[in-house]
């Protein structure tokens, strides 16, 4: 036998043997790896709703723009169409996605509104126009027309905005604020003319400057306010 070439072949496997054992604790250092990432990853969702032409992506804790534009754009339109007689559809439609902080006070507001529709037999429909997001707020803004149907068939109508702050918790919408007011969307850029005005009037009336308002987290008049401000007075 040529001991030479069997302490050759003998070496030679040593060598892939040491070489096989290395790769292979690399290939378990790098699974591990890649399990403790994917167990601390915060998953992204795509999704394609129906009224979006495009996708979007929805994580644990956050949302693209569009899908908050969208449950806004959602939210106007079935808040802006009430009749008297539709307030439990409204409220079986909105409460899985309200906040609990605003859950009691935006049932109030909502029977509240529904006995002063009654009381002025008065229905509201409607009509986007625009749909923007403020990104430093995060706040969603739906603009458009708001039309009060009277008992006779008359309309008046008047540009009205839906205000709503929607956060993301485990995938789902919370909605934590609603406002709804008469005109174009209070952007920051507008609340700040707002405060600077109210500002200077109440330092000639020698009084504090307002705060800021609150909404439906402040304030149960945000969705009764639109019946009183419709124009009809019985």
């Amino acid at each position: 036998m040529n001991l030479q070439r069997l302490l050759t072949s003998w070496q030679g496997l040593r060598m892939a043997v040491f070489s096989l054992a290395g790769l292979t604790a690399a290939l378990m250092a790098a699974n591990l790896a890649l399990a403790l990432g994917l167990l601390c990853r915060d998953e992204t969702v795509v999704l394609v709703p129906p009224v979006l032409d495009s996708r979007v992506s929805v994580s644990r804790r956050q949302a693209d723009e569009g899908l908050l534009k969208s449950w806004g754009l959602y939210l106007a339109q079935l808040l802006g169409n009430a009749t008297p007689g539709n307030t439990e559809f409204l409220k079986e439609s909105v409460a899985p996605i309200l906040s609990p902080r605003v859950f009691g006070e935006f049932m109030n507001a909502l029977n509240t509104q529904a006995e002063e529709m009654r009381f002025d037999r008065v229905s509201l429909r409607f009509e986007p126009r625009l749909v923007q997001y403020e990104k430093s707020s995060g706040l969603v803004f739906v603009t458009g027309q708001s039309v009060a149907v009277g008992p006779g068939g008359d309309e008046r109508r008047k540009e009205r905005t839906y205000e709503f702050l929607i956060e993301i918790h485990n995938y789902m919408p919370l909605l934590s604020r609603m406002d709804t007011y008469q005109g174009s969307a209070r952007t920051a850029k507008v609340r700040e003319k707002l405060r600077a005005r109210e500002s200077r009037r109440s330092r000639r009336e020698g009084g504090s400057a307002p705060g800021e308002r609150n909404g439906i987290n402040g304030s149960s008049n945000t969705l009764t306010n639109e019946i009183r401000n419709s124009g009809y007075d019985y």
